[in-house]
């Protein structure tokens, strides 16, 4: 089945987000309008759900350490699809705002001021993307085709209060929530090295933990930036 989001080009690839964005805000309204009317269903508990034989048994969980529950007759099924209902709503509100607060920072215009990027050599993604170097052309041709939404080198704050601009801002799949991906292109530089390494701890340091909405990749001369290895990084962490 084909994925709702595919790595289009900058316009069309805006114009898709925004009109996810408007999907996500009408689901968000409809599902807190069914929730704020079903308001009092939020004290009565939840519903642990046990197979039996050709049907289904239901558990009403009151307490919040309690894994097995008080059994509910069938003359109380349709409470307890209720309250089913409702805990599912709950989870899909949560969702749909995870998500649509990634999508809001993805489409936020991120200029930077200051800095050569026009003036440097010119490497081109298969969308006609410039970027700064033949490995950030892999990782982002890759990002595409694995149908990966993404930002390029959009802007993060630290905890310092200092902005950084790391190569890709990418929407996880699974999660809908943003992954930074810096990649270290000259490891065999000692300076540049260093100057990483303390990146990637301010990084850290800013409450973005590694494998969950960071990741990285390096490489140097006699170790190029393996297109294999960026597609492995991109199922395990993306897709």
């Amino acid at each position: 089945m084909k994925r709702k989001f595919e790595a289009l080009p900058p316009v069309t690839y805006e114009a898709e987000l925004e009109k996810r964005k408007i999907q996500l805000e009408k689901i968000i309204k409809s599902k807190q309008n069914t929730i704020n009317e079903k308001s009092q269903l939020k004290k009565a508990g939840k519903i642990r759900i046990v197979p039996h034989k050709n049907t289904m048994q239901f558990y009403l969980i009151t307490k919040k350490n309690d894994t097995t529950g008080k059994y509910l007759p069938r003359n109380q099924d349709d409470f307890a699809r209720q309250l089913i209902q409702y805990d599912y709503d709950e989870k899909i509100l949560r969702s749909a705002k995870r998500e649509l607060a990634a999508i809001k920072k993805l489409l936020v215009h991120n200029k930077k001021s200051g800095n050569d990027f026009f003036n440097s050599p010119e490497f081109f993604t298969a969308n006609g993307e410039k970027v700064r170097s033949k490995s950030e052309v892999i990782i982002a041709d890759t990002l595409s085709r694995m149908k990966i939404p993404y930002k390029y080198e959009m802007s993060l704050e630290l905890k310092d209060g200092k902005t950084i601009y790391p190569d890709f801002c990418c929407l996880n799949l699974r999660t809908r929530q943003e992954v930074y991906w810096e990649h270290f292109g000259l490891m065999d530089d000692p300076d540049y090295i260093s100057k990483a390494i303390s990146k990637i701890k301010k990084i850290q340091e800013s409450g973005y933990n590694l494998g969950e909405n960071f990741i990285f990749t390096m490489e140097k001369s006699e170790l190029p930036l393996n297109p294999k290895f960026v597609q492995t990084m991109v199922e395990k962490y993306l897709a």
